[in-house]
């Protein structure tokens, strides 16, 4: 019934999430363009591991967070706790999903449930790709490529977003073009 219990461990879980998206990072630079395709593989295979792991380490901050956030006080005090989670469950929330719109809902199913256990492992979490289907003006089918970008995504085709070191900074996309030197001739 305590929030800042609740808090307290939505808080060890963002911090979780900051590590394993500085480690994405690093694995997304080391996919190259002049890696072979065996090496591409395995390279984005480690990739969306780590991006599993960090899908299910979002969720489990924004549980944690949705209950201090539930659990706040009615008071002039307690509104103001729950604008500060209200913050951090809107920036974790859009980094999780990469859109604004459910959160709501998604504190209302979460508080719902029992609380998972801290001390379980996180369960990774990946998305299912989208399924896309040609449009009734084409004849052929969209062609997705066999080989995987040089800037792979999140599981669900959408490109994670950072966790930011505090609630108060705003999410930075995670995924950006690389910068190309331009030829000159």
């Amino acid at each position: 019934k305590n929030p800042v219990v609740y808090e307290a461990i939505g808080s060890y879980y963002f911090d979780e999430a900051a590590r394993l998206e500085g480690e994405t990072k690093v694995l997304r630079a080391d996919i190259k363009d002049t890696d072979t395709a065996e090496v591409v593989k395995t390279k984005v295979d480690a990739l969306n591991a780590k991006i599993g792991m960090l899908n299910g380490t979002l969720e489990r901050a924004l549980d944690a967070y949705s209950r201090a956030y539930k659990l706040s006080p009615d008071t002039t005090g307690g509104k103001i706790y729950m604008g500060d989670m209200l913050k951090k469950l809107n920036l974790i929330f859009e980094a999780r999903f990469d859109k604004k719109v459910g959160l709501t809902a998604w504190v209302d199913a979460a508080y719902a449930k029992p609380f998972v256990n801290p001390s379980t492992p996180i369960t990774p979490i990946i998305d299912p790709e989208p399924v896309t289907t040609p449009s009734a003006a084409t004849t052929t089918p969209a062609i997705t490529p066999v080989t995987t970008p040089t800037k792979p995504v999140a599981g669900n085709g959408t490109p994670t977003k950072p966790i930011g070191a505090a609630a108060t900074t705003p999410a930075k996309p995670l995924v950006k073009k690389p910068i190309r030197k331009r030829r000159t001739t």
